[in-house]
C-alpha cells in the first residue's frame, strides 16, 4: 500500500477502518451474515462496500482533489452529513485530521496515524469502532476519551477567546485562557501546539487565527443543527443565548409537552409540541438533543430524540438515561462541576 492510499477523501486514515484491516489480513469483514467485504483504501480500486458509493469520494475525484479541505467549498452540505453521521462518530476527527495533515506533509501524517491505531500493550491494530484490542483485549477506548475531552478543552479556549475579541483585544496569553477556562496554562500550551503552530512564545496567540483555527479544528466553521426539549427556565436559556451560533451550532427548534407554552416565541423561535419531533428533527437535519425537561420526563424525552436519529444527546435533567449503542450522551449538572472545581482548589 502507498503512502497516498492510506488518506481518505473524507479525512480519515483508512487501515484504520476494519473492513481494511481484515482485507491486509487476507480475508474480509462480514456486513451481512455469509457476505463480505474488503477494502484496500478509497483511493486505490478495491473499495468497501461503505465507501463505494460515499458521497465524499465522489465529489473530490470529480473536482480532482486529493481531500476535502483542499475544496474551496469546504465544509460543505455532503461535509456537513458526513461530520454529524450518528453511527460514525469518528467522523467528527477529521477536521483535525485534515488541519494536521496540512500542517506536517502527508508522510508524516500518515506515520503519526499509523501509530495511533496500534495497541501499545501488544502492538496489534485496533479501528475506528474499538473499544478493546482485538488481540489481547486492552482497553483502547482510553484514547477516545482522550479526544473528546480535548474537543471539550478547546470549546471553551474558543468561549474565552470570543469573548475577548468582543472586549478589543487582539492577542491573548496561554495564562489568560487559563484564568478563565481553569485549565492549567502548560495543558492549554499542549492542546494548541498538537495542532500546530498557533502563537508565539512570548507574544501570545492571535485571537482571530486562534478562532479560526479552533472552529476548523473542532468542525464549527458550518452551522449544525440541534433541537431543545423543554421551554422552561432553563431551556429558554439556552435559546436565547448568543453563544450557541459562536460555536457553530444552529438551535432549529424549540419542544414542550405543556399547552400553556406551546405557540409561545422564544426568541426568533416558535415553541413545538413534542408531537413535532420527530418530523422537525428530519425537517432540519438535527444532529443532536437538549433535554431540559425534569428527570422523570427525560428519559421519555430521549427515546423519542433516538427514535428520531439523533445521534448526540445533552441532558441538563439528572435522570440517568438509557440510550442504545452508538448514541453518545452528556449530563451537565452544575452542582457536580461546582463541586469538582472546589475539590481541585482545596487539593
Amino acid at each position: 500500500m502507498s503512502t497516498d492510499e492510506a488518506l481518505g477523501y473524507c479525512g480519515l486514515y483508512c487501515p484504520g477502518c476494519g473492513a481494511f484491516q481484515a482485507t491486509i489480513r487476507g480475508a474480509g469483514i462480514e456486513y451481512e451474515p455469509g457476505l463480505f467485504t474488503t477494502c484496500r483504501g478509497c483511493n486505490s480500486s478495491e473499495v468497501s462496500i461503505w465507501c463505494r458509493d460515499c458521497e465524499i469520494r465522489a465529489c473530490a475525484r470529480e473536482r480532482g482533489l486529493r481531500y476535502c479541505l483542499q475544496c474551496e467549498s469546504y465544509p460543505c452540505e455532503k461535509a456537513e452529513r458526513f461530520l454529524g453521521d450518528p453511527k460514525c462518530p469518528f467522523h467528527s476527527d477529521t477536521p483535525a485530521l485534515m488541519a494536521r495533515l496540512s500542517e506536517i506533509g502527508l508522510e508524516s501524517w500518515a506515520d503519526e496515524q499509523s501509530r495511533r491505531w496500534i495497541c501499545k500493550s501488544c502492538g496489534g491494530p485496533f479501528d475506528w469502532f474499538s473499544e478493546r484490542c482485538p488481540a489481547c483485549g486492552a482497553e483502547v477506548l482510553g484514547e477516545k476519551r482522550l479526544k473528546m475531552s480535548v474537543a471539550a478543552r478547546l470549546s471553551r479556549y474558543l468561549q474565552v477567546a470570543n469573548q475577548a475579541a468582543r472586549e478589543g483585544m487582539t492577542r491573548i496569553s496561554s495564562h489568560q485562557i487559563s484564568l478563565y477556562t481553569g485549565v492549567n496554562a502548560t495543558q492549554v500550551r499542549r492542546d494548541l501546539s498538537s495542532f500546530g503552530k498557533f502563537g508565539k512564545r512570548g507574544a501570545g496567540y492571535e485571537i482571530e487565527i486562534l478562532c479560526e483555527r479552533i472552529r476548523d479544528i473542532l468542525g464549527a466553521r458550518s452551522s449544525r443543527s440541534v433541537v431543545i426539549v423543554g421551554a422552561g427556565r432553563i431551556g429558554e436559556a439556552l435559546v436565547r443565548s448568543g453563544l450557541f451560533a459562536e460555536q457553530g451550532i444552529d438551535v432549529s427548534a424549540v419542544f414542550d409537552s405543556d399547552p400553556d407554552k406551546i405557540g409561545c416565541e422564544l426568541g426568533a423561535l416558535t415553541v413545538r409540541s413534542v408531537t413535532e419531533l420527530a418530523g422537525q428533527v428530519k425537517r432540519y437535519g438535527a444532529v443532536a438533543g437538549v433535554i431540559a425537561v425534569p428527570a422523570q420526563a427525560a428519559q421519555g424525552v430521549a427515546d423519542e430524540l433516538v427514535r428520531a436519529g439523533v445521534g448526540v444527546i445533552v441532558n441538563y435533567s439528572e435522570a440517568l438515561l438509557d440510550v442504545p449503542e452508538g448514541v453518545s450522551v452528556q449530563t451537565l449538572n452544575p452542582a457536580v462541576e461546582l463541586l469538582s472545581a472546589l475539590r481541585s482548589q482545596s487539593g
